[in-house]
């Protein structure tokens, strides 16, 4: 596990999890599927700016994102909430990995998903267990 590094959400992510710039700064704490049970990765980005008032950095939401492979294929499901959990945003990105289990370029696409569905409630469910509960972690 990687704590407290500092990334960003690029490009078409930033764009799909809702924010009006190309690069999002982030701080980023992150478990690959060999470390967790239930042999997903998981990645939380705290989502930081600038106040205009105070030029301080601040938190201005969450991203969280699980990653899961299936033989070729890999998806990763996105969700952006405000600093109190409530779900903003929810997408899904789709890919093919090669026989090295490398990511195809070019392959994926994305897919905005609908915040009240079942399924990404349930999602999203899943991933405050892990980090706000320890659930699924690897023991």
């Amino acid at each position: 596990m990687a704590s407290g590094a500092t990334d960003n959400i690029r490009g078409p992510l930033a764009k799909a999890a809702g924010f009006d710039l190309d690069t999002i700064p982030t701080k980023n704490i992150e478990f690959l599927r060999e470390q967790s049970g239930d042999q997903k990765s998981h990645s939380c980005d705290l989502v930081i700016h600038q106040s205009t008032t105070t030029k301080t950095l601040e938190p201005l939401s969450l991203v969280f994102r699980v990653g899961e492979k299936h033989e070729t294929q890999s998806t990763s499901y996105h969700f952006r909430t405000n600093l109190n959990g409530e779900i903003e945003k929810a997408f899904a990105v789709y890919g093919t990995d090669d026989a090295a289990g490398k990511p195809i370029k070019g392959s994926g696409h994305l897919e905005v998903l609908d915040i009240k569905s079942r399924d990404v409630r349930k999602r999203l469910q899943h991933e405050l267990d892990f980090w706000l509960k320890g659930m699924y972690h690897k023991r």
